[in-house]
């Protein structure tokens, strides 16, 4: 596979899932504590930071609010995050999660498909540990016939790989919609994005690579006569690239 691609979902100020009903407390100590519910009142997902928004979790509910999966979150030393998407009852649709180091080539990526009222129809993983090896070989050993199969396990060059940082700026007052079909992951994914906020994403790609394959399945909803979505400068930096999008009025 020519890219890797890991998406990584960095909320700024406005959380993806602010479509259902969801609720923030911020406690005493800082730390802040979201949970979004079902159409039918129970539990959905909890979201959990602590008071600098570093080290957080993630619980995923079924419809009877009973607690499917969790994951830890964190923003720094690299990022340990989640994508999710949903269905219109309020029911987690997937969840691609994805655990990195900075810049290290080390990494994990998970996806979790659940059916409309929270049961799980996919669980899918991948690792950085995963691609080093390939599987046994198994050869005779023609000097002395008749000896025992020898096993040889072949170790793969170390893949290089570049990070890549997207950010996502809703320059309008509205909320928009931006659909993302990142079909390795979490296909069809929408990210409802707040007005005058912007979001982050992250991927990872090989340096043998000319371009990331899933830029050109950015597409902005809603009403495209008002609105569009633009490409914006790119940097290169010591350690990754950044690409920045604008939504703007036309």
């Amino acid at each position: 596979m020519k890219t890797s691609l890991l998406l990584l979902l960095l909320i700024i100020q406005t959380p993806l899932f602010g479509q259902f009903n969801c609720k923030t407390v911020k406690l005493t100590d800082g730390s802040e504590v979201k949970k979004c519910f079902h159409q039918n009142g129970k539990i959905s997902i909890i979201e959990t930071w602590d008071k600098d928004k570093r080290s957080g979790s993630l619980k995923v509910f079924n419809n009877q609010g009973k607690e499917v999966c969790s994951y830890n979150l964190r923003h720094f030393g690299g990022h340990a995050s989640a994508l999710l998407s949903w269905f219109p009852n309020g029911q987690v649709k997937s969840i691609a999660y994805s655990d990195a180091p900075d810049g290290g080539i080390q990494y994990y990526h998970s996806t979790r498909q659940f059916d409309e009222v929270g049961n799980e129809t996919s669980f899918t993983e991948d690792s950085y540990d995963d691609k080093l090896k390939i599987p046994p070989v198994t050869v005779r050993d023609t000097a002395k016939p008749g000896r025992p199969l020898v096993e040889i396990n072949r170790v793969l060059e170390k893949p290089k790989t570049k990070r890549v940082d997207f950010l996502i700026v809703n320059k309008t007052k509205s909320t928009q919609k931006v659909t993302l079909d990142y079909s390795a992951i979490a296909p069809d994914t929408i990210l409802r994005i707040g007005g005058k906020q912007e979001v982050s994403l992250c991927s990872f790609q090989s340096e043998k690579d000319q371009e990331l394959t899933g830029i050109s399945a950015l597409k902005l909803m809603g009403n495209t006569k008002r609105f569009e979505i633009i490409r914006g400068k790119e940097e290169e930096l010591e350690d990754r690239k950044v690409i920045v999008w604008y939504i703007i009025k036309n």
